[in-house]
């Protein structure tokens, strides 16, 4: 832990920030953002990370169209809807235009994955209570869901 706190003898070095990448995309894969914080930490200087990151999009080991679609993916299959995701990704610096293709291209049903995720969390049962009724539609909206998903979510039982 402490080689993270201190700066590297070599945090000038670019091979050595290019190897640190690929040992942090070998893990998982990271957006720009992501990666430029961790080399960061790691004591490099800014310069030669925006060098190893530059060099390691041109060797396509890092690609945010690809990152952005696996974690549409992973968050979806996890009960999240589009807006939530979204937003998530916009928070970890993805462009706009980025995400909102990689969301078109995303081949789940949104509509049904509110359905999914309010008998997962409420069982199949429509409460006929108001207040338990908005307290399902709430759960849904905070997951991510639009209005209308929320809506078919609610009237499917």
């Amino acid at each position: 832990m402490k080689a993270k706190l201190n700066k590297s003898q070599h945090s000038d070095s670019l091979p050595v920030a290019v190897q640190t990448a690929t040992a942090i995309l070998a893990r998982r894969d990271h957006c720009r953002r992501e990666l430029f914080q961790k080399l960061q930490l790691r004591g490099f200087d800014s310069n030669i990370i925006t060098e190893a990151i530059e060099y390691c999009i041109d060797q396509n080991w890092l690609n945010e169209a690809e990152y952005a679609r696996i974690y549409i993916r992973q968050r979806s299959q996890r009960g999240y809807g589009a807006i939530r995701i979204q937003q998530e990704l916009q928070q970890k610096g993805l462009d706009s235009d980025l995400i909102h293709r990689a969301l078109m291209e995303f081949e789940g049903d949104w509509f049904e994955l509110a359905l999914l995720q309010r008998q997962k969390r409420f069982g199949e049962y429509w409460p006929s209570e108001f207040k338990q009724q908005q307290k399902q539609q709430r759960h849904l909206f905070l997951r991510g869901f639009n209005q209308e998903q929320i809506q078919y979510a609610c009237q499917r039982q």
